[in-house]
């Protein structure tokens, strides 16, 4: 309370000069050095850091050119399927396909890869010659999403019976996948909304390998004069384009608005 007040254009908290008052053990010299040496600009290294003290290092350390990077690839969860060989090079991300549940058939992938974001990655499915069917690689690039709700294609080659798919990724996480996911839960949804309609029902016929419900939908009834018409799809889980066809044509189908959908269900 005794310290005199300081002139306006000083900076607060770093007075020019303390009270006289007694100091044997030198304190109050100390504490001023150690105030005036907090405010002081902080030099700058090159790399624009606040340079550590030499004497609180010991020696003087180098800042690490490069930082590593550490990718991670996922596939625990709906629909994800790949196997992750090796992850050590970005330039090489080696990977694998793996088989469908209880199938032989071998053609599906969806993965999810981690930490790439402005990395230049190259991710080779070493065995994609393998594939039940490998004529499908020719011309054909794979999709992605941020959001997996938005999808586009990324730059895919096959050769050498190596399926190489190129990105540099501008978000921290991106989702690959031979084709836009059609996972359990729209599906879930799709049978909702048929099974709402009062033009169709929905019957459990039994259960796949892994025990989901295997259901069939009607729609209308079987009378004399009309034609019974089967329409199947996605047999195989890798074939979710299938499940987005279905999903179009029972829209139309059940559409009161649609003169062609409203005359098929007369007939059929």
């Amino acid at each position: 309370p005794n310290e005199p007040r300081l002139p306006a254009k000083r900076r607060i908290g770093v007075p020019q000069s303390l009270p006289a008052l007694p100091d044997p053990t030198g304190l109050l010299l100390f504490a001023r050095q150690q105030m005036r040496k907090a405010h002081r600009k902080p030099r700058l290294s090159s790399i624009g850091c606040r340079r550590t003290p030499q004497k609180l290092l010991g020696t003087r350390q180098a800042y690490p050119k490069e930082i590593p990077v550490q990718l991670l690839i996922d596939s625990m969860f709906d629909a994800g399927n790949i196997i992750a060989v090796d992850l050590s090079t970005p330039e090489n991300l080696r990977l694998a396909l793996r088989k469908d549940s209880g199938s032989d058939h071998m053609q599906w992938f969806y993965f999810r890869l981690s930490g790439a974001q402005g990395v230049g990655c190259r991710m080779n499915i070493e065995n994609a010659h393998a594939a039940s069917y490998p004529e499908a690689w020719d011309g054909y690039r794979a999709v992605a999403s941020y959001d997996r709700q938005n999808w586009f294609r990324v730059p895919t080659q096959y050769a050498d019976g190596c399926l190489t798919i190129t990105h540099t990724p501008s978000c921290d996480m991106v989702w690959y996948a031979y084709f836009a996911p059609y996972d359990q839960q729209r599906h879930q949804q799709l049978l909702g909304k048929a099974n709402s309609s009062e033009r169709g029902a929905v019957e459990q016929l039994g259960r796949t390998v892994d025990g989901r419900s295997l259901d069939m939908l009607r729609f209308g009834e079987a009378s004399d004069g009309k034609r019974a018409c089967w329409v199947i799809a996605r047999q195989h889980p890798g074939e979710s384009m299938a499940s987005w066809w279905m999903e179009g044509f029972l829209d139309r189908l059940l559409d009161p608005s649609d003169a062609i959908a409203r005359r098929l269900r007369e007939r059929a």
